[in-house]
C-alpha cells in the first residue's frame, strides 16, 4: 500500500461484533477490534502476537456519558537486532464518565498489566481520578498502586539484554503509591503530592513524600505549605516550609525553614550497606533577598556512628554541635580580615573553649591489604562560622602513630565573591608513619617513611 518493501505487516483483523443502538445525544456502542496472527518487521525490528483483542464502548444519558476501553494481548514476541524476545503479555483496562458535557471527568479506573505469562507481573498499575474543567480548573489523580518487579525481566527481554537485566540491583518487587491534587486558578495556582514508597532491598518500608505549594503568579510568591520526607522504621524526617517572592531576580525576599533528623539508638540500615546509630540533626533558615538577607541554623551529631561493611568504612563517635550564621549584605571595602584578625584570632580564648566537633576514629579499606585500617582517631576540634567567615582552631588528631596540630584555619567567605574570599591554614604534622599504608603491622619508622 505504501511501497516501502522494507516494511513488512500481516495477520488478519476482524472489526466484528460491533452493535450501535439509541440516538446520537443518548448513543450505546459496544464493539471490539480482534487480531489473529498478527507479524510486524521492518530493519532492526520484528513483532509478532498471536492475539489481539480490542474492545470499546460508550453509553450516553443526556450530558452524562461512560467510555470503557480494553487492550488484551496473552503473548507478545519481537526481535531487536536478530536477538528474540521471551513471552510477553500486555493488559489494560479503563473507563471514564463524563458530566455535563464533560466539564466534569470522572477517571473511574485504569488498570495496566505488563508480565510474562509463565513467570508473573513485572508491572502493574491501577488509578483512578476526577478533573473539573470548570474556573479554575482541578482534580486529583490516584496511583493506588504501582509495583515493579524485576524479576520476570530475564524471561522476557531478548537475550541480549538479560545481562544487563540481572544487573540490575532491585531484586524484590518495588511498591509505590502516589495522590495528587491540584487547583488552576488565575490568581491562584495550588499543587499537592503524597508519595508512599517500600524499597526492600535497601532496607526501606515506608519512605513517604508530601508536599503542598501554592504560587501567585500576580504577587509573584511560591508558598511552601508543606515538605516531608520520611521514614517512621527509620526514623527518619525531612520538613521545609516558607515563602519566596521573586519581584526581583532571582528572589526579593524569603522566610524558609528547613529540619533534618536521623535518630537511631542502635545501629540500624538507613539505604543498602549504609548503616547509621546516634543522632543527626539539622535546623535551619532564611529570611531577606540575597543582598540583606541571613542564613543561619544548627547542624548536630550526637554519638553518631557510621558504618558500611561492602567498603570497610566506619566512623565512630561523632559528635558535633555546630551553629552558623551567614550574612548576604554587602562587605565594606577595607583591609583584609585574615591581617586585621589573625593575631586575636590566635590570641584569643578560642583555644581554650570547649571543643564542638569530635570523632573518635575513621576506619576505611586499607590501599594495600583487603582489611580494615584506622587511618585516624581521637580528633578534636572548635569549629565557629560567623560574620561569614569560618573558623577551626584548636584541632587535634593521630594519625598512623603520628599527630595532627591545626594552630588556625579559617576562611573568609566574604559576599561569595572569589576576589573577596581570603583563606589562611596553619597546620603542624609530626611523626606520621606513612609507611603502614604499605605495611599495616609495621612499627619501624624509615626516614622515607615518616611524615
Amino acid at each position: 500500500m505504501t511501497g516501502d518493501r522494507k516494511t513488512r505487516f500481516g495477520g488478519e483483523i476482524s472489526l466484528y461484533p460491533l452493535t450501535v443502538k439509541g440516538t446520537a445525544k443518548n448513543p450505546d456502542i459496544k464493539g471490539s477490534v480482534s487480531m489473529k496472527n498478527i507479524y510486524f518487521k521492518k530493519p532492526g525490528l520484528e513483532a509478532s502476537i498471536p492475539s489481539f483483542a480490542f474492545s470499546y464502548s460508550a453509553l450516553g444519558s443526556g450530558s452524562t456519558m461512560y467510555i470503557g476501553a480494553g487492550i488484551d494481548i496473552p503473548h507478545l514476541a519481537y526481535v531487536i537486532e536478530g536477538s528474540k524476545s521471551g513471552d510477553n503479555g500486555v493488559k489494560l483496562t479503563a473507563s471514564a464518565t463524563g458530566y455535563n458535557n464533560f466539564k466534569n471527568v470522572k477517571i473511574n479506573g485504569v488498570s495496566f498489566d505488563f508480565f510474562s505469562p509463565a513467570k508473573g507481573k513485572a508491572l502493574s498499575m491501577i488509578l483512578a481520578g476526577d478533573i473539573n474543567l470548570g474556573k479554575p480548573m482541578h482534580g486529583w489523580i490516584n496511583i493506588s498502586k504501582l509495583r515493579i518487579n524485576t524479576s520476570p525481566l530475564s524471561a522476557m527481554v531478548p537475550g541480549r539484554f538479560r545481562k544487563q537485566v540481572a544487573s540490575i540491583p532491585l531484586k524484590k518487587p518495588v511498591d509505590i503509591g502516589v495522590s495528587t491534587n491540584f487547583s488552576l486558578g488565575q490568581d491562584i495556582v495550588k499543587a499537592g503530592l503524597d508519595v508512599s514508597a517500600a524499597i526492600p532491598d535497601y532496607g526501606v518500608k515506608d519512605l513517604n513524600l508530601k508536599a503542598a505549594v501554592t504560587q501567585e503568579p500576580k504577587a509573584k510568591r511560591i508558598t511552601l505549605d508543606k515538605i516531608y520526607l520520611g521514614s517512621k522504621s527509620m526514623n527518619l524526617a525531612l520538613n521545609a516550609d516558607g515563602f519566596v517572592e521573586m519581584k526581583k531576580a532571582p528572589l526579593s525576599n524569603s522566610n524558609l525553614k528547613v529540619s533534618f533528623e536521623l535518630n537511631n539508638p542502635k545501629m540500624k540500615s538507613v539505604f543498602g550497606p549504609w548503616n547509621t546509630s546516634g543522632m543527626l540533626k539539622l535546623s535551619a533558615g532564611m529570611k531577606g533577598d540575597l543582598e540583606t538577607g541571613v542564613a543561619k541554623g544548627n547542624l548536630e551529631f550526637k554519638n553518631f556512628n557510621l558504618k558500611n561493611a561492602e567498603q570497610m568504612l566506619e566512623v565512630a563517635g561523632f559528635n558535633m554541635n555546630f551553629p552558623f550564621e551567614y550574612e548576604f549584605k554587602k562587605r565594606k571595602a577595607g583591609a583584609s580580615y585574615i591581617s586585621v584578625n589573625q593575631k586575636q584570632v590566635i590570641d584569643s580564648d578560642q583555644f581554650t573553649e570547649k571543643q564542638n566537633f569530635t570523632i573518635a576514629s575513621i576506619k576505611g579499606k586499607h590501599p594495600a591489604r583487603n582489611m580494615a585500617f584506622e587511618y585516624m582517631k581521637d580528633f578534636s576540634a572548635r569549629m565557629v562560622f560567623k560574620d561569614n567567615v569560618f573558623n577551626l582552631s584548636n584541632l587535634k588528631a593521630s594519625i598512623m602513630d603520628g599527630s595532627v596540630y591545626g594552630r588556625s584555619i579559617l576562611f573568609n567567605l566574604a559576599d561569595f565573591k572569589t576576589e573577596n574570599m581570603e583563606f589562611n591554614f596553619i597546620l603542624d604534622a609530626a611523626n606520621i608513619n606513612i609507611g603502614r599504608l604499605d605495611d599495616i603491622k609495621t612499627k619501624n619508622i624509615s626516614k622515607e617513611a615518616e611524615l
